[in-house]
């Protein structure tokens, strides 16, 4: 969520139910798949 938050910028700001865009699901996978292959 963060990343795309980051990406929103000031036009869009946050709201109570967000939901995450294409770049934030695809950070997310890159998130577990880094923990994956550190084993964490």
């Amino acid at each position: 969520m963060l990343a795309t938050h980051y990406n929103q910028g000031e036009i869009n700001p946050p709201h109570s139910d967000p939901s995450p865009n294409p770049f934030g699901i695809n950070a997310r996978n890159e998130y577990y798949y880094m923990r994956d292959l550190l084993g964490i």
